[in-house]
């Protein structure tokens, strides 16, 4: 009997101290994905659209997305790199199973087309008007993930897929600025925000993601770790369900 997971991990932060803050602020961002997944092809191809509002006593004249699965695109990322470093690793190149990248295209901010700067894992877009504080702008995308063989934190492996750092990610703003901060070994730094993601996929799997299950069957009866299958049919690999979960300032 075979389970199949698909597991989506939306964020993980970690709160940094208030103490002898002053004035702090934080941005207000709001996501709201919709994504299909190609298991044959091992493919993730998707629309964003991110509210974001400028809490900060700064002009915005520029702004910066996290582009994660970049730093699988070869051997001459800046992970890649750290990877050789810290492990005294010879990489003369990077199996093309353990590949990924994260494009993006049609990038909108608010009714103006945009062209990003792609550097490494980090795109960068000039703001076609600047952003005052207390203002907001909303930007749209569309997205095509490879997904890798499982590396790290996220892959495949079979029929079993972990996606995390998977989505056009916005990059933190703080009393320090902009982070655009390549992926590196480390950690990750992000804003709080809200997710509103609908996750088309193939009818037999099991979903497990970050947040509340609003519309769709996530398969929690139709594989159970105990019990009895489901069954199924024939064909079943070529049908599919979308599952929708929303999640709050996380």
């Amino acid at each position: 009997m075979r389970r199949l997971f698909f597991v989506f991990v939306i964020a993980a932060i970690i709160t940094p101290s208030l103490a002898g803050a002053q004035e702090y602020f934080q941005q207000t961002v709001a996501y709201k994905i919709n994504v299909r997944l190609d298991p044959k092809e091992h493919m993730l191809t998707g629309t964003e659209e991110i509210v974001y509002t400028n809490n900060s006593p700064d002009t915005l004249k520029e702004f910066y997305l996290h582009l994660y699965p970049n730093a699988f695109k070869s051997k001459d990322t800046a992970l890649m790199t750290d990877v050789r470093k810290r492990f005294n690793r010879t990489i003369s190149d990077l199996p093309k199973k353990y590949r990924s990248y994260l494009n993006i295209s049609n990038v909108m901010i608010d009714t103006t087309r945009v062209s990003p700067i792609i550097d490494d894992t980090i795109a960068k877009f000039f703001l076609p008007h600047p952003l005052a504080p207390g203002a907001t702008m909303r930007i749209s995308l569309r997205f095509e993930e490879k997904v890798r063989r499982h590396a790290g934190r996220a892959g495949y492996r079979k029929e079993h897929y972990d996606i995390a750092q998977w989505y056009p990610k916005v990059v933190v703003y703080d009393e320090k600025r902009f982070h655009p901060d390549k992926f590196r070994l480390g950690e990750f730094y992000g804003e709080f925000a809200d997710f509103d993601v609908s996750i088309e996929i193939p009818i037999q799997y099991v979903v497990a993601a970050t947040g509340v299950l609003e519309e769709g069957d996530a398969g929690w009866t139709y594989n159970p770790v105990k019990g009895k299958r489901r069954k199924g049919e024939r064909g079943e690999d070529k049908k599919y369900k979308t599952v929708r979960f929303r999640a709050e300032n996380v």
